[in-house]
């Protein structure tokens, strides 16, 4: 019986396409804790979205050089918005 050479795959970069970062009442992670699980996980860009949208805003503020955030902004502000965001008077005619 022979030996069987096995190499490891190649290391890919990871986009994360739906992150959530809520505000209520306040963030579970600090930006630094959030920064070190991607720093650790190797990834490189999120679409970040947050309830309310301050959680987004102060991610793409950040600016972190290793990391590409596209900011998703939401229509509803708070947890109550979200069944009933598109009857507010912004959406009205």
């Amino acid at each position: 019986m022979g030996i069987c050479a096995v190499r490891a795959q190649e290391r890919i970069e990871i986009f994360d396409a739906h992150l959530h970062y809520n505000q209520e009442p306040t963030p579970f992670y600090t930006l630094d804790q959030v920064r070190e699980v991607f720093r650790r996980n190797e990834i490189i860009g999120i679409v970040a979205n947050s309830r309310p949208n301050k959680g987004t805003l102060e991610l793409t503020q950040a600016k972190w050089p290793e990391l590409k955030v596209v900011p998703f902004i939401r229509p509803y502000r708070v947890r109550s918005d979200i069944q009933t965001w598109f009857n507010g008077p912004r959406f009205s005619n």
